[in-house]
């Protein structure tokens, strides 16, 4: 992760030293059960508010988006993908330029932004509409993203509402190939897949 020096303010305006707490909490109360839960979260919001603050809208939102590790994804051949943007199509401030992938709960375009005064690219992620079941799941995804600062992890930088009421969400756009393929174009050794594996596990912890 980014270093910081002690003390210093996160994007979510707790101190690195809050931040650290908020973590070492979420971890602890993910697993707990819900009554035990509450009872610790009291005592969190009496000693630190804006701790107890931050953990508990972390936990609604893990909550909102359920045990989705429990049910595999639904095969691409399975996902009936309804005709997408068109390049030039506005979603906010930004200008889709081509549809880049898809999957069960979303369509993914390549974005330009048009407003704000400055030049900017992102991979814009908007509901299919195919998925309106899966809304809560998506605000639940889009605001862990907001809450997360990693190396290895894309960075939110907007969302909002479609046109047709549809939210989206425009993140960092990366370019590059996936790390499969990345793996066997390289022709990687299996230490250097590993090392990747570790960079992988970093973020996803």
């Amino acid at each position: 992760m980014v270093a910081r020096a002690p003390g210093s303010s996160t994007e979510t305006g707790l101190t690195s030293d809050q931040q650290a707490r908020v973590d070492a909490a979420l971890d602890a109360l993910l697993d707990l059960p819900p009554r035990t839960r509450e009872s610790r979260l009291d005592a969190l919001r009496a000693d630190d508010p804006a701790v107890g603050a931050e953990v508990a809208s972390l936990l609604e939102a893990a909550d909102a988006c359920g045990d989705f590790l429990s049910r595999p994804a639904a095969p691409a051949s399975h996902v009936v993908v309804a005709p997408g943007l068109d390049a030039g199509a506005r979603i906010g401030a930004w200008r889709v330029v081509r549809e880049i992938g898809y999957g069960g709960m979303g369509e993914v375009y390549e974005a330009e932004r048009v407003e704000g005064g400055f030049a900017q690219r992102a991979a814009l992620k908007l509901l299919r509409r195919e998925a309106r079941d899966q809304l809560g799941r998506f605000h639940a995804e889009r605001q862990i993203l907001a809450r997360l600062e990693h190396r290895n992890i894309a960075r939110l930088l907007d969302g909002g509402v479609a046109p047709d009421g549809r939210p989206y969400m425009a993140m960092e756009l990366v370019e590059g190939a996936s790390l499969m393929a990345h793996c066997e174009a390289k022709r990687t050794t299996l230490d250097e897949r590993l090392a990747l594996f570790v960079q992988v596990c970093d973020a996803v912890a």
